[in-house]
């Protein structure tokens, strides 16, 4: 069993993935999609490609579209990753996720369970979009996509949410925001943080995170670890241990120097977390009326 986090409220935790749709006469649409894990309030954008400029424009859009989380999860394809080529690959969006303060966390490979609240998602949206609606090509699919989210964000039809749709709960916790306009550097540095990797122990007592192996002789074969590498200004390390951060107990079970061939920068003050917004949800009720005028069409959809 593999280590996962226990979000409770929302802008914990985001899970980020894509879907492939193929349209007529054989063109791949890759259809990335995040949503958070708690509200269940979801965003998505489409693309011809699957490059990681790709990965790091619609992350942009998602930490627009649901406030930059303190988790954001991602699965190991080389447009999140960096690659599967160079040792100790330090890309693209790991470079991202650090220079806005959101904690990146890779997936377990090939294990897509492990990012199931989007994985499920996948699902609702491929079955009310894709094979439903004729989408002869891309712009019909960005035409028809938002839709299918709007109406997603305001249904009634998660048991969990206990009679409120996504938008309702999502908008009753405040989160953090992406300062506007963000101008990214033409190349990202490397900034104060953590980043994250979720693994299985191999029969040699090791681990691959960015494309090295680790040793982790404290560990039994097949156990599930998490794996932390911390940047600061001092350097980077890589700690190993046996439950995720929010676990009331966990063990550190092996720790290294993590080399870097370039300094560490600060987080920058406006992508900081601050202590909770202390104020109240007054839109909570009007965006409950909203969510129920238009649950009964919705309902049809889901």
């Amino acid at each position: 069993m593999y280590p996962h986090l226990r979000p409770m409220h929302p802008h914990q935790l985001v899970q980020v993935d894509i879907v492939p749709r193929y349209l007529p006469g054989g063109p791949c649409v890759s259809c990335f999609n995040a949503i958070d894990v708690v509200s269940r309030y979801p965003t998505g954008q489409q693309y011809t490609t699957k490059r990681s400029v790709d990965a790091v424009q619609f992350l942009l859009q998602a930490w627009c579209d649901l406030g930059l989380p303190d988790y954001t999860q991602v699965d190991n394809e080389s447009c999140f990753s960096g690659g599967f080529t160079h040792p100790g690959v330090l890309g693209k969006v790991l470079r991202l996720g650090l220079m806005v303060g959101t904690e990146l966390v890779f997936s377990p490979i090939r294990h897509p369970e492990s990012n199931g609240s989007v994985e499920r998602f996948h699902q609702d949206y491929t079955k009310n979009v894709w094979d439903k609606i004729d989408l002869p090509d891309l712009s019909a699919v960005h035409t028809h996509s938002p839709l299918f989210f709007d109406a997603y964000r305001r249904s009634l039809h998660h048991s969990a949410l206990k009679g409120r749709s996504p938008l309702e709960l999502h908008s009753c916790h405040p989160g953090r925001h992406l300062p506007a306009p963000l101008q990214l550097p033409a190349k990202l540095p490397l900034t104060a943080g953590n980043v994250h990797f979720i693994r299985v122990v191999s029969k040699d007592h090791q681990i691959m995170v960015l494309n090295q192996q680790w040793e982790v002789s404290a560990a039994k074969p097949d156990q599930g670890v998490w794996a932390t590498l911390q940047f600061s200004v001092q350097g980077a390390r890589l700690r190993i241990y046996d439950a995720a951060p929010d676990a009331q107990r966990r063990t550190c079970l092996a720790e290294y120097p993590f080399p870097l061939k370039e300094p560490v920068q600060p987080l920058r003050p406006e992508f900081q977390r601050r202590g909770k917004d202390p104020r109240t949800a007054w839109v909570a009720s009007t965006l409950g009326l909203i969510g129920r005028a238009v649950s009964q069409w919705v309902s049809t959809m889901l």
